[in-house]
């Protein structure tokens, strides 16, 4: 369940196919919370490939370059390995480690 003014957008999924969307084994969640007068994104979970998220979210015309955090909660493939695709399609890199 949401709260007030919280959006999660299913990005990958079984099924997020049917009309343009693809499906695939796996999850990622776009999540935007406002705070104030902003608002933060957040990726939770990557999918198991990256072209679905990349795909689906170009047909949702969502931009990444706001994206404040990316968040999967375990290191099954199928939730993080969307983002070694991602990381290849942006100019810099989605996620730093330090």
């Amino acid at each position: 369940m949401s709260e007030p003014g919280i959006s999660v957008r299913v990005l990958v999924t079984s099924g997020t196919g049917g009309g343009s969307g693809r499906a695939e084994h796996g999850l990622a969640l776009w999540e935007t919370v406002p705070h104030g007068d902003r608002s933060f994104r957040i990726l939770l979970h990557t999918g198991q490939t990256g072209l679905t998220l990349s795909h689906n979210a170009g047909i949702r015309k969502l931009d990444w370059t706001p994206l404040g955090a990316v968040a999967p909660s375990h290191g099954h493939y199928d939730h993080t390995r969307g983002l070694l695709v991602r990381g290849r399609k942006n100019s810099r890199p989605c996620v730093e480690a330090r």
